[in-house]
């Protein structure tokens, strides 16, 4: 197979190969795609997770499978701050200019609270701050239910985005994806494969770090009765109850819960 990577902040990644069709899903900074096809000025691309969809050839790189593969070894971090500055060794801000939360990086070294991280054709850049966390084994053993809640809060009022995966906007499978992610756990993009992820869990048993399944659409549990989402009906990024009479209670959801999922 052959490999390319996303030298753009952010790029959608399209259903079919058209800027106006849909946007299923996006490609962060670096990231590395297999290359599946092109046709005209796109090319079908494969994500970590398996996704697949088209992107718009300008904002991909080409590599080579060595370069990869390489690139791949190399230990992870994840961008845990919203956006982080890009620049070179002499301070100047160059493209792509900001990076995004969820941007997985590769640290080469860290110093005054700058960073320089390889990118995948093994050139490097600095990033402002050094608020990422490692993706290991060792991480996500330190996850709990009340650090996803905690860490899925510093986006509300994050708007709905179909297809997105960024704090610029988040469909509800973009933020649990997000979330999880950020601790090294990955899950599938779409709400209907990440329904078959971890362990089905009663109602009466659901939990703080739970998934919550309805119509098409997925949270994070807080409890038994509330959850946060990035919800269309709502706007964003927003805390609801599934409890009737209590503040900002969510009828449609609480009829039509499917089921809970334990990941952790």
């Amino acid at each position: 197979m052959k490999y390319a990577w996303n030298i753009t902040n952010v790029s959608d990644l399209r259903d079919k190969p058209d800027n106006n069709s849909e946007r299923i899903s996006q490609l962060l900074f670096s990231e590395i795609v297999g290359v599946l096809k092109e046709q005209g000025s796109f090319v079908r691309v494969r994500q970590f997770d398996g996704y697949e969809g088209w992107v718009y050839n300008p904002y991909l790189k080409k590599i080579s499978v060595k370069e990869a593969k390489s690139f791949l070894k190399l230990p992870k971090y994840v961008l845990t701050s919203n956006n982080s500055k890009t620049y070179n060794n002499k301070g100047d801000d160059i493209p792509p200019y900001n990076i995004f939360y969820g941007t997985v990086i590769s640290v080469k070294s860290r110093r005054q609270g700058k960073t320089n991280i390889v990118l995948p054709d093994e050139s490097t850049i600095h990033i402002k701050g050094n608020r990422f966390r490692p993706i290991d084994d060792n991480n996500r053993h330190e996850i709990t239910g009340t650090r996803l809640v905690r860490e899925a809060k510093k986006f509300l009022g994050i708007p709905y985005l179909w297809g997105g995966v960024t704090p610029l906007g988040y469909d509800c499978s973009g933020l649990i994806q997000a979330v999880f992610r950020s601790f090294g756990i990955i899950l599938p993009r779409d709400t209907k494969d990440q329904i078959e992820s971890g362990k089905p869990i009663a109602r009466n048993c659901i939990k703080t770090g739970d998934l919550m399944f309805f119509n098409r659409h997925v949270g994070i549990a807080i409890g038994k009765t509330k959850l946060i989402h990035a919800s269309r009906h709502s706007g964003g990024v927003r805390i609801e109850s599934l409890v009737k009479n209590e503040d900002n209670y969510r009828e449609d959801l609480a009829n039509t819960l499917v089921q809970a999922r334990r990941i952790i």
